[in-house]
């Protein structure tokens, strides 16, 4: 491999002294394979610039679609509170209604159940667990851009989102 240094110096012997057709072209054969090597290694970083603009590019997309699908999940949790508000509205509007009616011990248990259920219990839980699943996924979603921002390679990318999948129980 030839260094910058005897590139100069070549040059500098072609261009300042009186030199001889075989030692110019000894001189003109050094710079040659000098612009051989940096033509080479140019090719490399352009290469690897390349790749490296395709693997943003990709990880880019990645993200907008979770971004999207995040945006969607949000939008879903928002109608299921919506719907599960709406059906403890009219729960509680039925047992209202039942218990002006002539009932049964086991149909009058189970309004009660209906009662207890729609004051908030199960209701806070589904809302709750509905709630953490956006919680972990918005964490998924911040480590992946983590690992991006970090340029990790493939492998380490992959490992550490099936950990943070086993972590977060997804």
């Amino acid at each position: 491999m030839i260094s910058l240094d005897d590139a100069r110096n070549a040059l500098d012997r072609l261009v300042h002294e009186n030199l001889g057709t075989a030692e110019r072209l000894i001189a003109g054969q050094v710079l040659l394979d000098y612009l051989d090597h940096v033509g080479a290694e140019n090719t490399s970083l352009d290469i690897a610039h390349r790749h490296e603009s395709g693997e943003s590019a990709r990880y880019f997309a990645y993200a907008s679609q979770k971004d999207d699908e995040l945006r969607t999940l949000r939008g879903v949790v928002d109608q299921c509170k919506g719907e599960l508000a709406e059906l403890t509205d009219a729960a509680m509007r039925a047992c209202a209604l039942l218990e002006g009616r002539p009932m049964t011990a086991d149909v009058a248990e189970a309004v009660q159940a209906v009662r207890v259920a729609m004051k908030g219990k199960q209701a806070r839980h589904f809302a709750s667990v509905l709630t953490d699943s956006v919680r972990k996924f918005d964490a998924l979603t911040i480590i992946r851009r983590m690992l991006r921002k970090l340029r990790v390679s493939e492998d380490v990318h992959r490992a550490a989102d099936e950990w943070a999948k086993k972590r977060l129980r997804l």
